[in-house]
């Protein structure tokens, strides 16, 4: 008896280990499907972002290309405009008072300390900006009393 009890566990030990086997067989086999899956899934992405850049790529270098020529084209007649203007004519036309005045006006800037220059440079540019902004918004003052839509404090 004791004989069969003993073949009975080994009968058992090697149903056992024959399905581990197995087991470990297919979750190796699931393994390898999965793991080619996504080999195959990050191959596909990858295909496709070196096609998305590449593409971008050459959308760019058009883009550079035309913007280049654009550029170039400009260029070309800014320096046709420049080459067709004659400047003695035009200074020939300013009267002669005022030629004088400009003199002076430059010499008198040129008299001045770097500092004083920067100083008045910018106090003459905050002043023209003043001018036009003051202008704009007289106009729309004008435009919301005529609609009677504002009330000016001192009316």
């Amino acid at each position: 008896m004791r004989s069969s009890s003993h073949q009975d566990a080994d009968d058992a030990a090697n149903a056992a280990t024959d399905a581990a086997n197995t087991v470990a067989s297919k979750a190796t086999d699931a393994a390898n499907t999965v793991a080619d899956k996504a080999t195959d899934g990050a191959n596909t992405v990858a295909g496709k972002a070196t096609d998305a850049a590449n593409t971008a790529s050459q959308k760019l270098e058009d883009t550079a290309d035309a913007v280049s020529q654009k550029v170039g084209d400009a260029v070309d007649q800014g320096k046709d405009w420049l080459q067709s203007i004659d400047v003695d004519q035009l200074l020939e036309q300013i009267p002669q008072p005022l030629r004088d005045l400009g003199s002076q006006v430059v010499a008198r800037v040129r008299s001045l300390s770097p500092t004083q220059q920067i100083a008045g440079g910018a106090i003459l540019a905050f002043s023209i900006g003043l001018l036009t902004t003051h202008s704009s918004r007289k106009a729309r003052h004008a435009d919301a009393k005529a609609g009677k839509k504002y009330r000016a404090k001192y009316d």
